[in-house]
């Protein structure tokens, strides 16, 4: 995307808000000359350090901007996350000034409501498989019609004991089997996060089938090389009545065509942060959709970034649907103030102009500034 970022900041910060052990939420806000406030999402795991440091490089390149300048001149995933969250600014402060709410920025037909379904993953602490029971019945409860787990944690991606092997994926198949018990005709999903090798991939994702799981997710690293196993994992995985999802991690449509039009996938998973911003989402998604392909971004993070996903879902042709990262922490519902409601497993999204949301009275209670800057 080579449009440029017209931004006219009074003053640009950034916040932080811890979350868990593994999480930490960071936005990035923006104030217009004019008086308007626009945010962003920045949170990256394990690189909130980074985060800040590139931030502090962002007043002498913002001027004159484009996404894909910002993208060169700040450092590797950083970069693409820190463009990602000044174009989130840039189309919030935008639709304000026009009176319109970000998708119709870029849609002149959008969706007003967008399905979502619950990954209950990473605020399941204690990883017994009645923990996770627990939660996939919270989260069926509200609505969700399905719920998503990344249940392999003992697997290690390198190779290592056979047995010892075995025996970790039998301990991820069991709270899978936990799940799969409560789920009724709910749909279950399965995040491998790439853990298994292309020799034992095939029968776990049979496993997987003939447990009932509905979606099966990055079961092997993603290279061209392993684009011909993913087809025949996907015809397994359809064979047992799956879909094959992935592509979370890839920048620009030159990086999932390839997925795309060999059939890796049944679903991809372009996510805002990395794919090249809102106009490239949407570029990705109608390639996708000429080939058959559905589409269901990305979204492991806070507050913000899941309204800007479902305003970026809600623009989007085949999708399939949005994910929402259930109940990590009871502050997702506290740090914004919005019209738009999660109801009974969809986004309803108001008719409010720019992303429509604004900081809580609760916000300052719980963030932490990381760095501020005003502009003359």
């Amino acid at each position: 995307m080579t449009e440029r970022l017209p931004l006219r900041l009074s003053e640009l910060y950034l916040y932080s808000v811890p979350v868990s052990l593994k999480t930490r939420w960071i936005f990035l806000v923006g104030r217009s000359i004019d008086g308007l406030t626009g945010f962003g999402e920045v949170t990256l795991q394990n690189q909130d350090t980074a985060i800040v440091d590139a931030t502090r490089e962002l007043p002498g390149v913002i001027t004159h901007a484009t996404l894909q300048t910002l993208q060169q001149r700040l450092p590797l995933r950083v970069g693409y996350v820190l463009a990602s969250a000044v174009e989130q600014i840039w189309l919030d402060i935008q639709g304000q000034e026009q009176n319109v709410s970000t998708r119709r920025l870029l849609e002149i037909k959008p969706r007003s409501k967008v399905l979502c379904y619950a990954n209950i993953n990473r605020g399941t602490i204690d990883r017994t498989p009645n923990s996770f029971t627990t939660r996939a019945e919270e989260a069926l409860t509200l609505g969700f019609s399905a719920v998503k787990i990344a249940p392999f944690d003992e697997v290690l991606t390198q190779a290592s004991d056979q047995h010892a092997r075995s025996d970790a994926i039998d301990i991820g198949m069991a709270r899978v089997e936990a799940v799969m018990r409560v789920s009724g005709d709910h749909a279950v999903q399965v995040d491998c996060h790439s853990r298994f090798q292309l020799n034992e991939a095939n029968q776990i994702i049979a496993r997987l089938g003939q447990l009932g799981v509905q979606w099966i997710e990055e079961p092997v690293v993603e290279t061209a090389e392993t684009i011909p196993k993913l087809e025949v994992l996907r015809a397994t995985a359809n064979r047992h009545g799956a879909l094959l999802a992935g592509a979370e991690k890839f920048s620009g449509l030159d990086q999932f065509q390839s997925f795309i039009d060999t059939g890796a996938y049944d679903v991809i998973m372009p996510d805002i942060r990395f794919c090249g911003g809102f106009s490239e989402a949407i570029r990705i998604a109608k390639y996708a959709d000429l080939h058959g392909t559905q589409v269901s971004p990305h979204n492991p993070c806070g507050p913000v970034m899941a309204i800007v996903s479902a305003q970026m879902a809600a623009c989007l042709p085949s999708l399939h649907s949005l994910e929402i990262q259930y109940a990590e922490s009871p502050l997702f519902d506290k740090l914004l103030s919005t019209s738009h409601q999660l109801t009974l497993g969809h986004y309803e999204l108001a008719e409010e102009p720019g992303h429509g949301i604004s900081l809580s009275a609760q916000f300052n209670e719980y963030a932490r500034k990381d760095f501020s800057q005003t502009f003359r």
